[in-house]
């Protein structure tokens, strides 16, 4: 029983390993983060030190990569259409109204933000820490025009919600 298990765990991995193409390569540069609209569309977000940041977009599934430059070191990215997006960065939130050819800071304080999640094109979260760690949940409900700041923890330890 144990070689049939082994038998076909090793023929599982070999076909999901096989699923995986090497697209777009370059040592220096650092990702951070993904996403994809469909199996075409997408944008990958990263850096690479001391050049700008960059988000990386393909519109044929990843054949060919058209980059933009984006101010912070971008963490997240999240999509809610083709043409609006947003990126949590290091030095705050950038959104995207043309697909991602431009970026502009939306949203900025002392928070280093990690991860965006949008509802819809209006309603979105991001999360992100302020140096010793307290951590920070922001909310918008206009498309990033304003944001609230909700304290989640202190550096104490001590949740707030």
């Amino acid at each position: 029983m144990n070689k049939y298990l082994i038998v076909s765990f090793l023929i599982l991995c070999s076909i999901a390993n096989a699923q995986w193409v090497k697209k777009h390569t370059d040592v220096n540069q650092l990702y951070n983060s993904v996403f994809f609209l469909d199996s075409s569309y997408g944008f990958i977000a990263g850096y690479q030190y001391p050049d700008p940041s960059f988000i990386l977009k393909t519109s044929d599934g990843g054949e060919n990569w058209v980059q933009s430059n984006i101010g912070g070191v971008p963490a997240s990215l999240f999509f809610v259409n083709y043409d609006v997006g947003f990126c949590a960065a290091f030095d705050g939130i950038y959104k995207t109204t043309n697909g991602g050819d431009t970026w502009n800071l939306i949203y900025q304080d002392n928070v280093h933000y990690s991860s965006v999640q949008f509802i819809d094109e209006n309603s979105g979260f991001a999360v992100g820490y302020e140096y010793p760690q307290n951590l920070y949940l922001v909310k918008t409900t206009n498309g990033g025009l304003s944001w609230n700041r909700i304290l989640v923890a202190s550096e104490e330890g001590d949740s707030k919600i």
